[in-house]
Order: structure tokens, then sequence, then C-alpha cells
């Protein structure tokens, strides 16, 4: 639509937080930001680290080090905060596993989990959602899944969204909190349909309908391309919301 928005009408009030920088915090690819308990806690790809500012924006400490040693990673490629702020979960790639630290950044526990992921998002107390997307290979063909779901021990209970082929890149699939409820939202890059996980059902709440040639024009919604979507409306031939795609999560 080109009705214009008021952003007031969604937002009482914001602040501008600037991060500390000196020698130890020097941040140059920031994919992740999250407010963890008294912290904001930062993944920097390009350093490899994760770290923790407090809400003011001086720089407290790191969540882990680098290393090989038990508790420390060389590749975080994600992280995800307990619903209770307890813990911070960090995902890692190198050797396919879960982290987990306390606020002050010290090592509790790590397991390994069967699957990749390039995003990970707790969907409740005990479950988490684990995009793998479609990069890399998680073993046999029929293994293929873009979203795996876990327990906090990294046991596989279930995987959705089977596929056949391989794509090029992973920009646009994402996992974002949504209702009170404590689902969270999850989008995928193959449909673009925004998906309500929940503990026991997944939920399509809105889909863009490309038609028969879903995978030759869903690029047009990546991340860096989404704000041509309203100027090429002959390439998404309708959008509409659905609900229940899979009730038997568990």
């Amino acid at each position: 639509s080109d009705e214009a928005i008021d952003i007031s009408n969604y937002i009482d009030d914001f602040e501008i937080i600037s991060l500390e920088t000196n020698a130890n915090t020097v941040l140059g690819l920031v994919t992740q930001i999250a407010k963890f308990g008294d912290y904001l806690v930062v993944l920097d790809r390009q350093s490899l680290r994760v770290l923790a500012f407090d809400l003011q924006g001086k720089f407290s400490h790191t969540i882990g080090n680098k290393g090989k040693g038990p508790g420390e990673y060389i590749n975080p490629i994600g992280f995800a905060i307990t619903p209770d702020n307890s813990q911070i979960a960090v995902y890692v790639m190198q050797n396919r596993s879960l982290l987990y630290y306390s606020p002050q950044g010290e090592f509790m526990e790590g397991h390994k989990v069967r699957t990749k992921g390039f995003k990970i998002a707790f969907i409740n107390d005990t479950l988490i959602g684990l995009h793998a997307g479609r990069m890399g290979i998680n073993g046999r063909s029929e293994a293929y899944f873009d979203l795996w779901i876990a327990n906090k021990k990294g046991d596989i209970i279930d995987s959705l969204f089977n596929y056949k082929e391989a794509l090029n890149t992973e920009r646009g699939s994402n996992f974002m909190p949504s209702f009170e409820d404590g689902s969270i939202l999850y989008t995928r890059m193959a449909d673009y349909n925004i998906y309500k996980l929940s503990s026991d059902k997944v939920d399509t709440l809105y889909r863009f309908d490309f038609g028969a040639a879903n995978l030759d024009t869903a690029f047009y919604l990546r991340a860096d391309n989404f704000d041509k979507v309203w100027t090429l409306k002959d390439k998404v031939l309708g959008s509409g919301a659905v609900t229940n795609t899979k009730t038997d999560l568990l």
C-alpha cells in the first residue's frame, strides 16, 4: 500500500545507545543484537565474538571466549536467549554445538546438534528452532530441511519444509518474537510465507503467492530487494492468510 503509516501509533518512545569503542570492542560485522537482562548482547561475525554491553553502551564482558577448549568457540553463527532470561545459547558452526552461558558470560553447559543452523530461536522453555537453510548438506538428500526443532540438549524433535535443491543465498530467513503466548515468527527464503511457531503447531500467518515460478521469483523478496516488491506487483500474484499448516509439531 502507498498509504502513509504513523509510526507513533506503534512506538511510544525510542533511545539511541552508542556502544563503547576501544581496542577490545571494535565491531566489524554485527549480525545480531538483543537485550539479555541488564545487557545488550552483540554478535560480531568479523571478530567472531559475542560481546555484552550495559544498557548505557559501556562494554562489560564477552560471552564465552574464542578457542577450542570446553565452552570456547571458533565460529559463533547465532545466539538465542532462554525465555526466562537466565541463559544465552550460542550456536557454533564448526562443531555443530549449542553452548550455554550465564548473563555474566560464564560457561554453563554444551551439547552437540545433529544438523547445522544459521539462525536459532527459542520457541518455548524447552524447544529451539534452528534455521538450517539450503547452503549445505545435512546428510542424505531426504534429510534436507529448512527448519529443525530440537530440545535444549540438541536432540532433534521434528523437521519441517523438506527441499530437493540448494539455493546460493540465505538472506531473508529470520526469527523474531511474536505474541504474548511466547510464540515466534519465522520466514524462509523459498516461499517467503510468514509462519508462527508455537509449542504444538506451525501456522502460516501470511503468504505471498508467486505461483508456479516460486523459486525463480523469490529473490524479489530478499532482504536487499524487499522494497522492490511493491514496484514489481506483477511478480506477486496475491497474498493471504491461512492457518494450521502443521498441527502435529510434537
